[in-house]
């Protein structure tokens, strides 16, 4: 197996800013703001080190996206967010709708200009306790009919006020909107509070969790985002910001190496992140050596290979991962990313400045 790192470097360049006349009018339009030239120039830095093609590769896969292509992925998240939020004007008035977010953008870990983005919309007429709690005036509703009639309000509600944006509610958890005014894809998630016992004890919003609509199954799903994301956040604050570089590095390299196997490798975003998360802090301590990160992902992708460990592989929460997470999609990354160790060789522990 061998991958054309010109290539790949091409395919990276064009995921991370869009065509070469895109990059150009962006530069021309953020040079009156400095913050926003600034972050679009940090993004762009691993393509004036002057070094091989596989390791400006791999120093551009560990940095964020620029910060106006972030902007203007969530600029579409709030034209959606506006136009739900004129139900509560009507149909919603008595028991209004929350808009929150979740996923890859609201954690800063995504790898496209033009990520998908998630709009969790989340129904004001009950919440859901986590036992013991119990309710004061318990809703006498059915919670998944009401979730059933809210994606079907929001459909309807799209469909009127934004009638040439592409309406596809054919997925199982989100109606999936895209073309039209709409530069990326949003994703509207209909939901329902949940509020666990830690969230009654502290108040703190991090651990309030919801609970997803799957209209295939017509049942809720209950995750924890915003506890999720806290995790991300501080994990990597103690790591200097190395964590989620760790995280968009290997969601490069699988992206990359999907395309070159011709295959889907069955790991998800979600739980790199998580695979992710298990090293231990200090070993992202790499200072200005960041080649050696690869190093470090690939020892961990190692130790997980091994049935016994991905046995005991648990998300941040401390919860395991859905059974769809694969131990051959684990096998298939450490594969790729231990081509890349040995294309590197000595150049491992090369000193590389990156802001």
């Amino acid at each position: 197996m061998n991958f054309d790192y010109d290539k790949l470097l091409k395919e990276m360049d064009f995921r991370k800013f869009g065509s070469a006349q895109r990059i150009l009018l962006e530069e021309q339009e953020l040079r009156h703001n400095a913050a926003a030239y600034e972050s679009f120039n940090q993004a762009r830095q691993y393509q004036w080190v002057q070094e091989s093609s596989l390791i400006r590769y791999i120093v551009g896969g560990m940095l964020p996206v620029a910060q106006n292509y972030t902007q203007q992925i969530i600029s579409c998240r709030k034209s959606v967010e506006n136009v739900l939020k004129q139900m509560n004007d009507n149909i919603y008035y008595s028991a209004p709708l929350e808009f929150k977010y979740q996923g890859s953008v609201s954690n800063n870990t995504h790898i496209r200009h033009n990520s998908d983005v998630d709009l969790l919309t989340i129904i004001g007429l009950y919440e859901t306790l986590e036992h013991p709690q119990r309710p004061q005036y318990p809703y006498k509703g059915v919670p998944e009919n009401d979730l059933a009639e809210l994606r079907n309000n929001c459909v309807g509600q799209i469909k009127k006020v934004m009638s040439s944006v592409h309406v596809d509610n054919s997925g199982a958890k989100s109606i999936a909107l895209s073309g039209g005014s709409l530069i990326v894809k949003v994703d509207v998630v209909p939901a329902n509070w949940f509020n666990s016992n830690r969230y009654a004890e502290t108040n703190n919003a991090i651990y309030r969790g919801i609970q997803i609509y799957n209209k295939r199954n017509n049942e809720r799903i209950l995750n924890y985002p915003f506890w999720f994301n806290d995790l991300l956040k501080n994990k990597d604050s103690f790591t200097g910001g190395v964590f989620k570089r760790a995280i968009r590095l290997l969601k490069t390299i699988k992206t990359d190496a999907e395309r070159e196997l011709g295959a889907k490798i069955n790991f998800s975003s979600y739980a790199i992140s998580s695979l992710l998360y298990t090293i231990p802090t200090n070993k992202y301590w790499i200072g200005e050596s960041p080649l050696t990160l690869l190093k470090v992902i690939n020892e961990t992708l190692e130790f997980y290979g091994h049935e016994k460990n991905f046995s005991k592989l648990l998300d941040p929460l401390g919860d395991q991962l859905s059974s769809s997470e694969s131990i051959e999609g684990v096998r298939q990354l450490q594969s790729v990313t231990s081509m890349m160790l040995g294309d590197i060789g000595d150049d491992i522990n090369r000193v590389i400045k990156i802001a």
